[in-house]
């Protein structure tokens, strides 16, 4: 019979694991399944987050090609891209799915769900072990299970370990992390509430690598464990602000443990360390499916992006791994990273001015917020330098960083003088937007236009981004490149992509009024808001408010006027309150109310203005944290 296969998920976690050498780690059971099977050292999650990474592994295809790269959102898919659960049952596989929090509708391809848990619990080994015994006779099992302990929501809520460690029954006393011995990574300042942040994650770990180790006992009792593929990683980086959400290293950068039946232990190719075997082959979140069909003797798609890593279409890795952050609830993130041995360059393509963290971050761990705001005040750290994001930052549109001698990337070598550091920049520069062409990837098109073609045109946002018309990625790219390398981008354009490229690299000065002035005739509304948005025309802003049916692009709105001057913003603000109010005049999914909602309580928070109760108290945000959040944007540039 084939193998069974089963992928392990720790959902925000880094490899910060005893077998990956972390100093802070307790993991004795992930350490020793690593001890006698395979460690990568070089797996890279396709995105920051969970929705947008899990959506490009059950694709075997990048998010952002699909079209279905914006976290949370809830986009159809055609009929021609199937997600892995469909291709296995094809295979022949009985397959099973604990978390889907996709970012497309999961109509079909798993025969059955079982529960993920957030709990310290024996029922995450023993819902697995119980589905496992009883599999139909005649097919093995193809299981995707997700752990919840490690979430970035589990921790950081408290500053009182006591307090953080009663949601976790089981951990001894001397699995408890001493605070001051807590090592405290470059990208934090080393403060008392780092420590204790730090400290509560690592305890996190220590419980999932419990539930792991009663998971691998079970599968060996039962005589499962020997003819099963079986796959640990983690979903995206560590949910600490500053790793999770973001390109940096620590936002895409996962472990990844293996086991393979003996009859596969001859593909991979591996070295030795006091730790046991690893390997550095370059495995990206698109690999996992066509690996599956690999491993399944069936064939892979053509319209699937990664390279199998095992089985009969076993392939050679790519020698870059390539990442994308797309929209996080709120905030319209938009960047695009690549690494290359010790090398990692991004590009950031988001129309808005600033970077920031979204409320989510704010409100899991208020306190680590505020102390790392005030700690880099004192240390007076430059507004570019990424320890800055936590009181918000200005957009850099490229950095590249040298790993190996900056691993907490904190000097961004783009505007070094060095010949060496300006040819790498110009190399991994023309990957990147090669990939980006290659992959159709929406890079160049902001999500509420991408929105108002699929509902101009009735197509799916896949379907848009293979149109050439709709979407020419070529010309897009070559116009971005000219914009970011600081030459001027002259003329009028007819192709919505080219005219908000055009307006994002307008500084809004008198000989580029003409420009904002054309394009608030445009013919899609998108770029009339763009340009009304740049050029602060209210009146035109506030017709678009009142009367847009695209919800992703109210959102957009509020994200950019967030860090405008108050008079200016209170007047918008005031429209899409209302209008949140009244959801008759609008249809909208309720994951995307969830991202308005959050992004006007943010802006109310940064503003010191009041929000209607039933606003107010929708999702994370009651009264209490409401009230927590003060605590940091008192002390934001902005802030109240």
């Amino acid at each position: 019979m084939k193998p069974n296969i089963l992928l392990i998920m720790a959902e925000d976690i880094c490899p910060n694991l005893g077998c990956y050498g972390d100093p802070n780690a307790r993991t004795p059971h992930l350490d020793a399944f690593a001890r006698t099977n395979y460690r990568f050292s070089q797996c890279y999650s396709a995105a920051p987050v969970c929705s947008a990474a899990r959506t490009s592994l059950n694709l075997g295809m990048y998010g952002t090609t699909a079209g279905v790269g914006q976290h949370r959102s809830m986009y159809d898919l055609p009929s021609s891209i199937r997600n892995i659960g469909e291709w296995m049952q094809k295979a022949g596989y009985y397959t099973v799915i604990g978390k889907t929090d996709f970012n497309f509708p999961l109509k079909e391809g798993y025969d059955q769900q079982i529960d993920y848990t957030y709990r310290d619990t024996l029922d995450f080994a023993g819902d697995i072990l119980n589905v496992a015994k009883n599999l139909p006779e005649d097919k093995p099992l193809f299981m995707i299970q997700t752990s919840a302990i490690t979430h970035q929501s589990q921790y950081g809520y408290t500053n009182a370990a006591d307090e953080h460690r009663a949601s976790m029954p089981r951990l001894k006393e001397e699995e408890y992390q001493e605070r001051e011995a807590v090592k405290v990574p470059g990208y934090h300042f080393d403060t008392a509430d780092a420590k204790e942040i730090w400290a509560q994650y690592h305890e996190k770990l220590t419980s999932f690598d419990r539930m792991f180790g009663e998971l691998i006992a079970g599968l060996r009792d039962n005589g499962l464990y020997e003819n099963s593929v079986i796959l640990f990683v983690g979903d995206n980086g560590h949910g600490i602000p500053q790793g999770k959400i973001n390109l940096w290293n620590e936002g895409v950068h996962v472990p990844m443990l293996m086991h393979v039946p003996e009859e596969l232990e001859n593909q991979v190719d591996y070295k030795r360390d006091p730790r046991g075997k690893y390997s550095d082959r370059k495995v990206t979140f698109v690999d996992f499916a066509p690996t599956f069909l690999s491993v399944a003797g069936a064939a892979i798609p053509e319209n699937m992006q990664g390279h199998a890593f095992l089985g009969e279409h076993k392939t050679a890795a790519e020698n870059r791994v390539y990442s994308f952050c797309a929209r996080e609830d709120e905030v319209f993130e938009n960047s695009r990273s690549i690494h290359e041995g010790e090398w990692m360059y991004t590009i950031d393509f988001a129309f808005t001015s600033r970077k920031r963290l979204n409320a989510y971050q704010i409100l899991q761990a208020p306190w680590f917020v505020r102390s790392m705001i005030l700690e880099g005040r004192e240390s007076r750290i430059q507004n570019t330098e990424r320890r800055a994001l936590f009181r918000s930052m200005p957009r850099i549109r490229e950095q590249l960083y040298n790993l190996r001698e900056d691993p907490n990337q904190l000097y961004s070598l783009i505007d070094s003088e060095c010949e060496a550091h300006k040819k790498i920049r110009r190399k991994l520069q023309k990957a990147l937007i090669e990939k980006i062409i290659i992959l159709r990837d929406a890079a160049f098109i902001p999500e509420p236009l991408l929105q108002e073609l699929t509902d101009a045109l009735g197509l799916t946002a896949y379907e848009v981004l293979q149109d050439d018309l709709a979407y020419p990625v070529k010309k897009l790219a070559a116009l971005w490149e000219q914009g970011m390398n600081g030459v001027q981008i002259g003329g009028i354009f007819t192709n919505p992509c080219e005219q908000i490229i055009q307006l994002t690299f307008t500084k809004g000065e008198t000989g580029e009024q003409k420009i904002i002035e054309e394009y608030l005739l445009s013919g899609s509304e998108t770029v009339r808001a763009c340009a009304a948005l740049k050029g602060k025309n209210m009146r035109a802003l506030y017709n678009i408010c009142y009367l847009s049916q695209n919800y992703v692009l109210l959102m957009f709105i509020v994200d950019v006027i967030t860090f405008w001057d108050a008079e200016e913003a209170e007047p918008i603000f005031s429209i899409l309150v209302s209008r949140c109010l009244e959801k008759q005049d609008i249809q909208v999914d309720a994951r995307l109310e969830a991202g308005m909602v959050s992004g006007l309580n943010i802006l109310a928070a940064y503003k010191g203005w009041k929000m209607p109760a039933e606003l107010r108290e929708q999702l994370l945000w009651t009264v209490s944290q409401k009230e927590r959040s003060k605590v940091v944007m008192s002390v934001m540039e902005g802030g109240i």
